[in-house]
């Protein structure tokens, strides 16, 4: 099982240094249905740029986070596992 949770908008500096973006980070919590959803690790950060999430679905190890005309793909992290900096979700294929 999983839970989410959503931080809010931030402004994050562009690497050029010319602007900045809008990221919406959000908290993936891993949860252990067999000791009472208790969580299982400490929560990954989910960085989604310039969009909010109006809909998300766990499939087959995987998040998929969709909004407005846009999806995203984020493998589930597996515990023990560290996320690159600057790492984000994936665009879906069409």
């Amino acid at each position: 099982m999983v839970a989410i949770n959503a931080l809010g908008g931030r402004q994050v500096p562009l690497p050029d240094r010319t602007g900045s973006r809008t990221e919406f980070p959000y908290l993936l919590y891993l949860l252990e249905s067999e000791r009472g959803l208790r969580l299982r690790t400490d929560p990954a950060e989910i960085r989604v740029p310039g969009q909010r999430i109006e809909r998300m679905l766990a499939i087959d190890g995987a998040l998929v986070f969709t909004s407005g005309g846009s999806t995203a793909i984020v493998p589930i992290p597996v515990p023990g596992e560290r996320e690159e900096p600057g790492e984000g979700p994936r665009p879906a294929p069409r």
